[in-house]
């Protein structure tokens, strides 16, 4: 098979395992808060993996962090740790939606975010994406509290199985782009 075959392949099979993964019963604690707030770190997070290939993140996504583990332990969720090929693969998906003209989970052209991810982070058991955008940027806290108002985006930012995530931010003349990914390791 030649490669863009196989990339093609890979991609199915991905997004197949990706669907079934959505209906599976995790046994996940329900999304009601729990009554009192455990600390959260304010400190920067060590990334999962040191890699000089990749930028270090921004004072703003370590804001994104912050506010994405301080919903996660208000539902009683272990923290997610920000990794650089998750940064790298919801940047390039980012720029990707500036360059290609459309705000997606899914290109015009069929490419998925599980393309980015693949291409920077490698296999996963299972991930998500969640987009954002508005017209400038708004403070880290009310970007994911967006998210948690949309039972879609709530349900990723709180999966339990999910343990890392990376962001990225894009500026158009129009509007910022935020796109999160997260994974559950393999």
């Amino acid at each position: 098979m030649t490669k863009n075959k196989v990339g093609l392949f890979v991609l199915a099979v991905l997004t197949a395992v990706f669907i079934w993964l959505l209906f599976q019963d995790t046994g996940a604690k329900p999304n009601k808060p729990i009554d009192t707030l455990p600390e959260v770190p304010v400190a920067k997070q060590e990334v999962v993996e040191p890699a000089p290939d990749y930028p270090s993140p921004s004072d703003y996504t370590y804001e994104l962090l912050y506010a994405t583990n301080a919903e996660r332990a208000r539902y009683g969720r272990a923290a997610v740790s920000i990794s650089l090929p998750l940064n790298a693969s919801a940047q390039e998906k980012c720029e990707h939606m500036l360059s290609n003209n459309y705000w997606a989970h899914t290109a015009p052209d069929g490419t998925t975010w599980g393309f980015f991810m693949y291409k920077h982070y490698g296999l996963s058991s299972k991930g998500a994406e969640n987009l954002w955008s508005y017209i400038y940027q708004l403070p880290g806290d009310k970007v994911v509290q967006n998210w948690m108002d949309s039972p879609t985006h709530r349900d990723a930012l709180l999966e339990n199985d999910y343990k890392e995530t990376g962001y990225g931010i894009c500026n158009s003349d129009k509007e910022v782009y935020i796109v999160q990914h997260l994974v559950a390791p393999l």
